[in-house]
């Protein structure tokens, strides 16, 4: 039950954060009022909406970062010594025998 909550909150939380540097952003950057429609040139609306999107990818990987920093944290040793990863041997393929 505990692991369904958390789950749950998890996701309320980033389902706020997604709204606010996400969905917010975004909806300003292009939802812009019809009165600056006209004093705004497209060139300058075009620049105005990349650099909201630009800041919109750079917020989505600092949280995919933090996210992956905090999972591979929780599957740490108590020691603090990194985990030995066990990583498949290549093995040559036999040759064929001469006729």
């Amino acid at each position: 039950m505990s692991e369904a909550k958390n789950t749950s909150t998890f996701m309320q939380e980033l389902d706020r954060w997604t709204n606010l540097r996400v969905v917010l952003p975004l909806s300003a950057a292009w939802g812009w009022s019809n009165d600056m429609e006209s004093l705004e040139s497209i060139e300058e609306r075009r620049r105005r909406v990349d650099q909201v999107v630009e800041n919109v990818k750079s917020a989505i990987r600092e949280k995919v970062l933090q996210s992956f920093k905090n999972g591979r944290a929780t599957r740490m040793p108590q020691t603090g010594e990194r985990p030995v990863v066990q990583r498949p041997v290549a093995v040559a393929a036999p040759q064929p025998v001469g006729r």
